[in-house]
This record gives C-alpha cells, sequence and structure tokens, in this order.
C-alpha cells in the first residue's frame, strides 16, 4: 500500500504523502453517502506524485469518530476545521455525489482557503422524493451493491445511514453555488441516473467558468469504472490550476 492511516481531530484519513510534502498541492477527497474514504483508495495511490492526497471517512464514517450528522452544513465545518489544522497553502478539494454537496458547503463556508475543487457525480441541489427515488431505486441498490462487494469491511450503523441519507435529500444550494468563483472541474457519468448529466451540467452552468466532463461507459461511481480516465482529468486539471 502506498499511503498511511492518520488521524486529526477525530478525523480518520488515508494519505499518499505522509508528512505532507510542502512542494505539492494537496488534494482532499471527500466520498459520497453509504462508504468511507476507502472508495478513493486507487486515486490516493495513483495522484500521489502529483499532490498530496487525502481520502477522508466523514464524522461517524470508517475510522473517523462521532456518530455523523444530518446536514450537509455540519459535515462541512468538520471538514473545515481539519483544514485548518494542516500547514498547505494549496488545498484543492474533490467531492463525490454527497461528498460533492459538502465540497460545495466547504468552499462556501471558507472560499479563501481553497484553490480548486473537483465535483463529481454530484449537483446543486440534490433531492430524492418518492417520485424520483421510484425511478432510481434500481440504480441505486445497484451502486450500493457494488460499493458493497468492493469494499466488504466498511460497515455503517443505520443511524449514520439514514443521516446521510436525510441530508442528501435537504441539500439547495441552487443560488448560492452561483458566487462560487474557484477553478472547478465538474465531472459525471454518461450513463449515471442517480445523479444523471443534465444535473452535472446545470451545476456547471450555475460556476461561471467551470470545466465540464462527461466520462463514457461510466455510471454513478465514476472513480471506479473508469479510474484511469478519472485520474487523468484530474492530473491535467490540477496541473492547469496549480502549474
Amino acid at each position: 500500500m502506498n499511503y498511511s492511516s492518520q488521524k486529526i481531530n477525530g478525523i480518520h484519513f488515508l494519505a499518499g504523502n505522509w508528512p505532507l510534502k510542502a512542494s505539492l498541492p494537496t488534494l482532499l477527497f471527500v466520498h459520497g453517502g453509504g462508504i468511507t474514504g476507502i472508495m478513493w483508495e486507487r486515486q490516493v495511490q495513483e495522484l500521489r506524485e502529483v499532490c498530496n492526497t487525502m481520502a477522508v471517512d466523514l464524522p461517524g464514517h470508517g475510522g473517523s469518530e462521532g456518530n455523523g450528522f444530518n446536514s450537509v452544513d455540519d459535515y462541512a465545518i468538520a471538514l473545515n476545521k481539519l483544514v485548518k489544522n494542516i500547514d498547505n497553502q494549496n488545498f484543492i478539494l474533490c467531492g463525490h455525489s454527497f461528498g460533492g454537496a459538502i465540497v460545495q458547503q466547504m468552499i462556501l463556508n471558507e472560499p479563501d482557503d481553497f484553490k480548486a475543487c473537483i465535483l463529481i457525480s454530484t449537483g446543486a441541489m440534490l433531492k430524492m422524493d418518492a417520485k424520483h427515488f421510484g425511478g432510481v431505486r434500481e440504480a441505486y441498490q445497484e451502486s450500493q451493491n457494488e460499493l458493497n462487494t468492493l469494499f466488504p469491511d466498511v460497515s455503517l450503523s443505520t443511524r449514520v445511514l439514514m443521516g446521510d441519507f436525510f441530508a442528501y435529500n435537504k441539500y439547495n444550494r441552487e443560488e448560492e453555488i452561483k458566487s462560487l468563483s474557484l477553478p472547478t472541474l465538474v465531472m459525471v457519468g454518461a450513463d449515471d441516473i442517480i445523479t444523471p448529466p443534465a444535473q452535472s451540467q446545470d451545476l456547471h452552468e450555475r460556476i461561471q467558468g467551470s470545466e465540464y466532463k462527461i466520462i463514457a461507459d461510466a455510471g454513478h461511481n465514476i472513480n471506479l469504472h473508469q479510474p484511469a480516465a478519472i485520474e487523468l482529468e484530474i492530473k491535467e486539471f490540477i496541473e492547469r490550476v496549480v502549474g
């Protein structure tokens, strides 16, 4: 394994380089609901020469302390505090699905703390009402089964899972996100049913100057379906914004 396990203020994370290399930017990965930072295990290792890679477990998930939260705001505040405790001037955020919502809120909270962001399979609003959920239930279950198969050691309490779902379902920053001015890369799988390309395109159009990429032959968990393609997009984006 080309990474180590670390913990700061109760937040556990995988680190590609530890201590961090001062000469490199730091890329902080935030996972989606129903999983932990282990979903980024490959990216933590494959991108460690380009940037310091960190994949956090949200509070109450994996090796992090606490019972989780039922709001994006609370998760974002916890991770904003983590960033404040790490000495690096070039922080880049990367969030998947529910983690993408948390990343958006982190930047809205502390825009000066970050150099850029990458938003994957997410949107400015995340809502799964009964009508909508009926249409994506099969895809959602397939996604969870995929995560459970690939990462069988991950076990989350019902309380944490329900909290994530509740937070996901009430997230809406459609107006606030228009103020985001950081370099931003929005990516989505062409076959994503849970957060379809139209939702990511809407997010892209709300963030002035953002880049938008559709990844072929990929569903919701695109870093697992097309890892090499995602890693190349991330690497090239970081080179453009940091140099």
